[in-house]
């Protein structure tokens, strides 16, 4: 279900909206827990707390979150209330604050999480340690995209103009070409000889 919010400037995704005569429950589906247990991270909670502001501008009334592990089909209850919703809008300050700064932010420093992280090959935390990185978060052109492929076995190509990816038989998006300002592959994704050779001669950058 699409969320958004107007006064804060949140736009997103709920994976599930339950409703009924008592209110509305949010439940977010999780597949891999917490150190193989079925635990709910900080980070969880301020996404459901953020889902939870959405919700109720658009006029729900929410009653309820969950997480649901779908490895252990497990569904936990978790408390959000108006501390952890505080929180949340802490962190969504915290983040616009270092999109706008011209510098990127320090890396983490010998952290478990980097070695696991699908973006340790773009944010590079040990080798920026040897020098200072000036640039900004942002891309340049605000009209462009960074073209994220996500999806295993998935396959991008090129079609009349525009970046099309697909997974077996169905498409899973496209976008006009001239748009995507960079690529970055995750896992096993497959791109097209044709299409690699229109983002070379376009000069985009593919990761």
């Amino acid at each position: 279900m699409a969320l958004s919010s107007v006064c804060y400037g949140i736009v997103g995704r709920a994976d599930l909206v339950e409703g009924d005569g008592d209110g509305t429950r949010v439940v977010e589906y999780k597949a891999t827990p917490i150190r193989n247990r079925a635990e709910v991270s900080e980070a969880t909670i301020v996404q459901l707390a953020l889902q939870g502001i959405c919700l109720e501008e658009a006029g729900k009334e929410v009653v309820g979150y969950s997480v649901y592990f779908t490895d252990r089909h497990r569904r936990i209850d978790v408390e959000v209330g108006e501390e952890e919703q505080s929180r949340a809008l802490e962190f969504l300050e915290r983040t616009r604050k270092i999109c706008s700064e011209v510098q990127a932010p320090p890396p983490l420093e010998d952290d478990p999480r980097c070695r696991h992280c699908s973006h340790v090959g773009i944010c590079l935390p040990d080798e920026r340690s040897l020098s200072a990185v000036h640039r900004r978060i942002l891309v340049a052109n605000p009209d462009g995209q960074v073209l994220h492929l996500t999806t295993p076995g998935s396959r991008a190509s090129i079609h009349r103009g525009r970046v099309v990816v697909k997974s077996a038989d169905e498409e899973l998006g496209s976008a006009p070409i001239e748009r995507v300002q960079g690529v970055t592959v995750h896992g096993n994704v497959d791109i097209s000889s044709a299409l690699l050779r229109e983002f070379f001669w376009r000069d985009i950058t593919v990761v």
